[in-house]
């Protein structure tokens, strides 16, 4: 093993709490807890665990901060912005609407929004992600003017009423995750409810299951609520864990913060485990609904887009070992939200983490293990985060050879490319431009076969005024692309225009 404790661990810059609950006559809460505690102790893991089995807690504990920055710790109470799982409580509205005869799943998107510019999207493509709707991310980054402005739904809409961007796919042909159709989805519920979408979510779900500590909250309405945990991300430039909205690279955070429908709902983990409960039963929606919810919407769709199965609001899994899985996941800078309902079992397994969120699959796949009889396993190291705790520490170390040192013990450190390639693109927007091309030089080095690591080399070249190398780099990376047995025309095209663009200007 490396030295490990001569690598300098600054994220862990405060002296952070724990705290659990369980049952004494259960010796799985006892081995999660100390999973738990070693995972924190290591610097894997800050957040509240929740496991029930048939409704019951058999475990939930708290590990670490809620606020870094003021020093407020984690409870199990604490309320976590949830991020995509709030694609669940959407779901559930337009199916409360639906059993009240108010819409149906058929209806297409122009009878309640009649500007909306695809009159072919049924609620029903929206609600299973075969509309082919655009994403919004690239359309602000581009059309966004005032990234200081925050955006709300109908600013969302508009940018598709403005500039009408092509659909992927013809609506029902094709699935590929979408939070556009759920922003559609929660204008839809406004529409027909007559109600603000979180004002519905409050009335119609949050409030008649005693979810107490759940809302919808977006910056458009002030201040946040009481005790709403704050995500952290580790600054590349002091080495600690700040709130993740204050680093250049997450300015999404705050313009797109006033959409709801995809996320914005906020819920603790005990809350959490009232909804999954909620769900067993006829209480808010038929039985008949929800098994049709939780029932892959895949079936006649051309090409499945994801690595996972979709029903309507919920991600579907299968194994021999666990059963029927029911879930969600949720994710942005500094927070992961983790939802698993193993219905054959009744077993649910919540995750909620708000910093060092690189590791909170696998903590989740850990504490699954033990509930059903398995041992936990450790997630091993991120390489990139080491990297960037070293580069803050000490510009001058040699991070290549550092890495490779660590990948020789690969039972505890692990090498991602799309981890490098971010921290690339972190040291990028901080203008250390030599360092983040070390980056890019190394992950072509060790992923010589992946066509985006040597496009992304050549995008640097690009944009530090190095045409020439781009040209060698973009050429290289198109015989990569037509000796793939794959069909990649666009993108093809767009490196073809490239190169010839770069060669034009170039005086060389």
């Amino acid at each position: 093993m490396p030295p490990l404790k001569q690598l300098p661990y600054l994220f862990i810059a405060v002296i952070l709490l724990g705290a659990c609950s369980m049952p004494h006559d259960d010796q799985r809460a006892s081995d999660i807890d100390a999973f738990l505690s070693d995972a924190y102790q290591k610097g894997l893991f800050n957040g509240v665990v929740l496991v029930a089995e048939e409704g019951e807690v058999v475990y939930e504990g708290a590990f670490g901060m809620a606020d870094v920055t003021n020093g407020i710790p984690l409870t199990t109470a604490s309320p976590f912005q949830v991020a995509s799982i709030s694609k669940t409580f959407t779901a559930a509205a337009i199916f409360i609407l639906m059993e009240e005869g108010r819409l149906d799943l058929d209806m297409r998107v122009t009878d309640f929004l009649p500007s909306f510019p695809y009159p072919e999207v049924t609620v029903r493509h929206l609600i299973s992600h075969t509309a082919g709707l655009y994403p919004y991310n690239p359309l602000f980054t581009e059309y966004w003017e005032d990234k200081t402005r925050i955006a709300s739904n109908d600013d969302v809409l508009d940018m598709y009423l403005q500039h009408k961007p092509e659909l992927f796919f013809e609506p029902g042909t094709e699935q590929s995750y979408c939070n556009m159709c759920y922003v559609v989805l929660a204008e839809i519920v406004e529409t027909v409810s007559g109600e603000t979408f979180p004002d519905f979510l409050s009335t119609r779900i949050f409030d008649p299951l005693e979810m107490e500590q759940s809302g919808v909250y977006t910056k458009l309405q002030g201040a946040p609520p009481k005790g709403l945990t704050v995500e952290h991300d580790i600054s590349v430039e002091s080495g600690t864990l700040v709130h993740a909205a204050s680093l250049p690279e997450n300015k999404e955070m705050h313009y797109l913060h006033g959409k709801v429908g995809d996320d914005k709902v906020y819920a603790s983990a005990r809350d959490l485990l009232k909804w999954d409960q909620a769900l067993y039963t006829d209480r808010l929606i038929s039985s008949g609904t929800l098994e049709k919810a939780f029932t892959s919407t895949s079936a006649g769709v051309e090409v499945n887009h994801n690595p996972f199965e979709l029903g309507m609001g919920f991600q579907l899994d299968s194994t021999e070992a666990f059963g029927k899985l029911v879930y969600n996941n949720g994710g942005e800078p500094g927070l992961k939200a983790r939802f698993r309902r193993y219905i054959d079992t009744h077993r649910t397994i919540i995750v909620l983490s708000n910093a060092n969120v690189l590791y909170t699959t696998g903590i989740t796949d850990a504490v699954t293990n033990v509930m059903y009889g398995k041992d936990p396993v450790m997630p091993k190291r991120s390489i990139s985060e080491l990297l960037s705790e070293v580069i803050v520490a000490d510009a001058s170390t040699d991070v290549v050879s550092l890495a490779d040192s660590l990948s020789m013990y690969p039972e505890e450190f692990y090498l991602s490319e799309s981890e490098i390639d971010f921290l690339a693109g972190r040291l990028w927007s901080m203008e250390r431009f030599d360092e983040g091309m070390v980056l890019l030089h190394y992950n072509v080095d060790r992923f010589p076969e992946s066509v985006g690591a040597r496009y992304t080399l050549g995008e640097g070249y690009m944009e530090t005024g190095r045409p020439t190398e781009a040209v060698k780099i973009f050429n290289e990376t198109l015989e990569m692309v037509d000796s793939q047995d794959r069909d990649r025309s666009d993108f093809r095209a767009y490196l073809v225009s490239l190169i010839e663009d770069l060669e034009s200007g170039n005086d060389d």
